[in-house]
């Protein structure tokens, strides 16, 4: 590994761990909590292929859970909500028949119902009902009824304005004094003592009611606690200076709070002292208990509030109220099963423990802590275990199949039966009629006998004896037989006498009932046994699940609504199943973070992007399946798993990202490094095709062009050491020249220059393109020769005309045709250049400026694939250059062909006259036109050449070739 590479991987190790770093304060101050409870709720609908079966050895295990419900269909057979609570009783009392263990009514009684009349057979107002009377009565029978109350718990978002609640506590201080205090009187000694608290109208009258209401309610409980039991008694000692006519509103209010009072007091019972463990329970804001009457009938309570927003994760196993600390709805309902009492609860750090009785273990519920909204930890809380398919709650207590609705009552079957046994009832009211109007005629004697037997007799008893009765009745031989034949009188058309048609009805009235009675207590028997079979011996909730009942459905991981009862008895049925989700410690997720945070460190250092995202994939999906199949749902335990999954995301993307960024900066790097070495166009295709390690030769046509500086031999002998410093001016100007049009700068040959066109990037106008920029490097000449001559650098070399002229003149030959391009030399030292005989000529024909007198040559392929419209061009003839046989074709190019002036054309046609007489070998007519040239052109060394050309061929014309032998480079 070089040393680059070790300084990458240390950097992407560093900025890998600096953002798993980041995750984790995120997971830590609550940022992914959204994220993690989204996991959750995908663990759960997605990872329930282990469901534990009930522990055979568990004796609370199985089966120990039903929910009856008021659904639609028993709002409209029995009526619309609210029902007369003498339903209720009614309901409660065929559970407590069929054997139901615990009976919870998840239904609030904090308001009394008005006594009402029932309807007599005649529509007639009869017998007058006290509702709430008759459930407290069914629910003392059942001894094991569990009621709720409404323990509202601290809301996670906090008023951050002024908070009315200094306001309401200023405003209680002062009514301690009177509570008789007004409203204006209370605030005018408040802003006299405190100019601070001076608010808008309405809000002082909302913290002056508050206010009222706190020290009323504070005053009737220490009434209560003193003993005093009468409520005259109670409100002229907490408002003595009240009279008969004393302010209504003032007496409303606490005839209001002193039921509440009594109904709160009935519920402490129900909770237990704080325990200093317990004490990290929430603390309610408020209560809401049933009436006093259902309060002191049931056999316990749990609350029924959550807390918190979304969907139902956790909650709450108790919540504490003014010193005392009562138990969750589920959790109140699962102590009575298992006779456990709110004071027998034990706590510790993290768990829930419920003695069980000698013979067996406690039953530990493992709990956790939740942040409120100060941010202080408070527990213990449980997290809700919810089993089955989404959105099908009906089959989670089908354990471990989740495919039935088992536990799953309707209430209509529950009512069915309650009807049934109310027309029972009706039935053998009106069958002890009959009996009673016949016995009156038939035994008078027999008549007290069963008046008496029927006092004396329990219910049960007594309906068996009205059955027996009836059967000895209608078998009587003296009876039927009076029966018959008041029948046949009847039937003859006799009048009878009223006693004997009376008789005769109510013994026929007699059979019909009996008749009745025998076919609706074998339906009522039937269906009793069916309901018996599903709440015998459990713990049997009864709730909303109605839809219309939106108050009370709630949203959990697997349903978007789901009665809020099922809750309660989710919250049962883990501690009656003795199988929790268990919250793992918050190092777990942070742990796991690391882990899975190194690994896609190592997988970014260690691979190529592809590779390295494959590799974090793996590890992500790895993590979830890991998380998924074998924490959450083969070993139950919850922990935190968004952190590590974003720890995914977010480490992979970062350090992809800073390699990007570090290579893209060390490409620039680099580039700009070698671009001074080499050409930047061979760096950039390198750079772009990193899979090309070595560019391989290959035969393609090319040109190429060298250049050189006529002059500058004597220039650098007279600079000496300012000469190094000229030559890299010379060179600054030319190169971006070269490269501007596309050419690749091969060599520098000391002052001159070695580029081509068309490799490594291929250019179609490759010979277009090495004509422009030679010609614009021709143009460029003037202004260096300027410059030299300002700083007094020409008359160094003046006279020397080298070039044509009084300064320094470039030549440039340049040539087009196939050659090999590639690198060139070992592996370790290899140069990308071009090599063959196209090469050599573009060599040459630099030289050969030197002999015929011109700056720049071109071949005639060069000049064919620039178009002979494009520049002006003179023939300068077939030359045999140093090294080769046979002569090429040479041009030189003057300049853009829109460009050309009068002289340049006569320039042109006089020299095409002379070459194209000499080529044809009119040696007389090529010296002519060379006398012709010479007048426009009188320096020039190719008429010179050509003269001399055309005399040799003259004594020697079986040699001519027609072309121009060089005999010097």
């Amino acid at each position: 590994m070089t040393n680059l590479e070790r300084k990458r991987t240390r950097q992407t190790w560093a900025v890998g761990l600096l953002l798993t770093a980041a995750v984790a304060v995120a997971s830590l101050t609550g940022s992914l909590n959204a994220l993690e409870n989204a996991w959750y709720d995908a663990r759960v609908r997605w990872f329930q292929f282990y469901t534990p079966a009930s522990n055979p050895e568990n004796s609370q295990a199985a089966d120990r859970i039903a929910v009856v419900h008021i659904d639609q269909p028993a709002l409209q057979q029995v009526g619309s909500w609210p029902w007369p609570r003498a339903h209720l009783a009614r309901v409660v009392d065929q559970l407590d028949a069929a054997g139901a263990n615990v009976i919870a009514l998840d239904l609030l009684f904090t308001e009394p119902q008005q006594p009402r009349f029932a309807v007599d057979v005649d529509g007639q107002p009869g017998q007058r009902i006290h509702d709430d009377r008759e459930l407290a009565k069914a629910l003392a029978r059942t001894g094991r009824s569990i009621v709720p109350v409404n323990l509202p718990l601290p809301s996670r978002e906090r008023d951050k304005s002024r908070t009315p609640r200094q306001l309401i506590d200023a405003a209680a201080e002062q009514l301690r004094e009177d509570l008789s205090q007004q409203a204006a009187a209370v605030r005018a000694v408040l802003n006299a003592r405190d100019q601070t608290l001076r608010v808008s109208e309405g809000v002082w009258e909302d913290a002056f009611v508050s206010a009222r209401e706190r020290v009323m309610r504070e005053a009737v409980h220490a009434a209560l606690a003193a003993g005093v039991d009468d409520p005259a008694a109670a409100f002229a000692r907490i408002l003595p200076q009240a009279d008969a006519e004393a302010d209504s509103v003032l007496r409303r209010l606490f005839q209001h709070l002193w039921q509440r009072a009594q109904a709160e007091r009935a519920m402490l019972r129900f909770g237990r002292a704080v325990d200093p463990l317990a004490t990290l329970a929430p603390e309610a804001e408020g209560i809401a208990a049933p009436i006093p009457e259902i309060a002191e009938a049931a056999g316990g309570s749990g609350f029924i509030n959550w807390g918190g927003e979304g969907a139902v994760r956790s909650l709450p196993l108790w919540v504490e109220h003014e010193g005392r600390a009562y138990p969750q709805f589920g959790l109140a309902v699962a102590m009575q099963m298992l006779n456990v009492s709110a004071a027998d609860v034990q706590f510790e750090p993290g768990r829930v423990i419920l003695p069980r009785g000698e013979d067996a273990a406690p039953l530990i519920i493992p709990t956790h802590a939740e942040h409120d909204a100060a941010g202080k930890p408070r527990g213990h809380h449980m997290v809700v275990p919810w089993y089955g398919p989404a959105e099908w709650w009906e089959v989670m207590f089908d354990i471990p199949d989740h495919t039935k609705a088992r536990g799953q009552v309707p209430l209509l079957a529950v009512w069915e039966v309650a009807e049934a046994e109310r027309r029972l009832a009706e039935n053998r009211a009106e069958a002890v009629r009959a009996i009673e109007s016949v016995l009156a005629v038939m035994d008078p004697s027999g008549l007290a006998s069963f008046r008496e037997q029927q006092s004396q007799l329990e219910p049960d008893a007594a309906g068996q004896a009205i059955k027996q009765t009836a059967h000895d009745v209608l078998n009587d031989e003296s009876i039927r037989d009076m029966v018959a034949y008041a029948a046949d009188l009847r039937d003859e058309g006799e009048a009878l006498d009223e006693v004997t048609l009376g008789l005769l009805e109510w013994y026929q009235q007699l059979e019909r009932i009996t008749e009745a009675n025998a076919d609706l207590q074998a339906v009522r028997d039937e269906r009793q046994q069916w309901l018996r079979e599903r709440v015998a011996d459990r713990a049997v909730f009864v709730g909303w699940t109605a839809t219309g009942a939106v108050v009370d459905l709630v949203n959990t991981p697997l349903h978007t609504e789901c009665p809020g009862v099922m809750v309660h008895a989710a919250v049962a049925q883990a501690i009656m199943h003795d199988h929790f989700w268990r919250s793992s410690p918050r190092w777990w997720g942070l742990a796991a973070l690391l882990i899975v945070s190194i690994l896609i460190i190592a997988s970014v250092a260690t691979f190529l992007p592809l590779l390295a995202t494959l590799a974090s994939l793996l590890v992500a999906g790895g993590w979830a399946l890991l998380d998924g199949l074998l924490i959450f749902d083969m070993l139950s335990i919850v922990m935190p798993g968004a952190a590590p999954l974003v720890g995914t995301a977010v480490v992979w993307g970062g350090c992809v990202a800073w390699r990007y960024l570090v290579e893209r900066t060390e490409r620039s790097r680099i580039t700009r490094r070698f671009s001074s070495y080499v050409d930047p166009a061979l760096v950039e295709f390198v750079v772009n095709h990193p899979e090309q390690g070595q560019l391989e030769g290959e035969v393609r046509e090319l040109t190429v062009v060298f250049t050189d500086l006529a002059g500058f031999t004597t220039l650098s002998e007279r600079l000496g050491g300012q000469t190094v410093a000229l030559l890299n001016e010379y060179m600054g100007l030319m190169v971006p020249l070269i490269r501007q049009h596309g050419g690749f700068v091969n060599k520098f040959l000391g002052d001159g220059i070695m580029f081509f066109y068309g490799a490594p990037v291929h250019r179609h106008d490759h010979a277009a393109d090495a004509v422009a920029t030679v010609l614009a490097m021709q143009q460029a000449m003037h202004a260096f020769n300027e410059s030299l001559a300002e700083r007094g650098m020409i008359e160094a070399i003046d006279g020397g005309k080298s070039g044509g002229g009084g300064g320094l003149g470039m030549r440039a030959g340049v040539a087009t045709g196939s050659m090999i391009v590639g690198d060139a030399g070992p592996p370790d030292a290899s140069d990308y250049t071009v090599l063959g005989d196209t090469v050599n000529l573009a060599a040459r024909l630099e030289s050969a400026n030197k002999a015929v007198g011109t700056r720049t040559l071109i071949t005639a392929r060069t000049l064919e694939l620039v178009g002979e419209n494009r520049y002006a061009v003179r023939p300068i003839g077939r030359l045999q250059v140093v090294g080769k046989q046979e002569g090429v074709a040479v041009y030189e190019p003057l300049g853009p062909a829109d460009a050309v002036d009068a002289d340049t054309q006569q320039l042109i046609d006089e020299t095409r006259a002379m070459v194209d007489a000499f080529q044809d070998g009119r040696f007389d007519d090529c010296l002519t036109a060379a006398r012709t040239l010479e007048h426009h052109a009188p320096s020039e060394k190719l008429i010179a050449l050509y003269r001399k050309a055309c005399e040799a061929q003259r004594e020697d014309p079986d040699t001519f070739t027609g072309q121009i032998v060089l005999t010097e480079k």
